[in-house]
């Protein structure tokens, strides 16, 4: 399902269609909310950079993180990163590198490119140069034995020199849940909840 006007925000620069509803992205299963309001875009959210989004996670076993993240004004210099926080000492700092991790959402004259790799496109619009790219993050073996507690994505763009928009969080744990609980387990206001995959 695609759903119209993803964002009122993104709306304004003409970006009308993202992917919504359950749905698997590069076989990853995400949950993006059908609303005018779904994604956390670092342009508008208040306060002097970087700009910061938390989520709490919680969760045990913790292997991989996917995430959906594109940006406005794509730079290459790494202007955005994700940080992983565990329960007890374990930390990851990815930084997010334009033309490499993270692309601008609309083909033009900013970053175009991608590894192919750790990132890969999921989703473009035949009616408009629309895409969406997901990034994996394999954590370090410290979160093995504790909790991922959060993520924290950052931003230090300004308007013209990048800003990242974060659209969809999945993480990968060992071993997976009964089925049953492969369920929503984060609900954001304005971002897809985490879901659970097997790595």
């Amino acid at each position: 399902m695609r759903c119209a006007y993803a964002s009122k925000m993104l709306a304004l620069h003409n970006f009308y269609y993202l992917p919504c509803g359950n749905l698997e992205l590069g076989n990853v299963p995400f949950d993006i909310p059908n609303t005018t309001n779904n994604i956390w875009h670092s342009r508008f959210a208040s306060g002097p950079n970087p700009r910061t989004l938390t989520v709490d996670v919680g969760l045990f076993g913790v292997t991989e993180v996917h995430t959906l993240i594109n940006t406005f004004w794509g730079q290459s210099a790494g202007l955005a990163s994700i940080e992983f926080h565990g329960s007890d000492d374990a930390y990851y700092k990815k930084t997010l590198y334009g033309n490499s991790d993270i692309r601008d959402f609309n083909e033009a004259h900013w970053t175009n490119s991608i590894n192919n790799t750790t990132t890969v496109e999921v989703f473009s619009d035949p009616h408009r140069p629309n895409r969406l790219d997901k990034q994996l993050i394999d954590l370090p073996v410290t979160f093995n034995d504790e909790e991922l507690s959060t993520i924290v994505f950052k931003d230090w763009g300004d308007t013209d020199s990048q800003r990242i928009f974060v659209s969809g969080i999945t993480a990968g744990i060992t071993p997976i849940p009964e089925p049953s609980n492969i369920l929503a387990l984060i609900s954001l206001i304005g971002l897809s909840p985490i879901f659970l995959k097997k790595r």
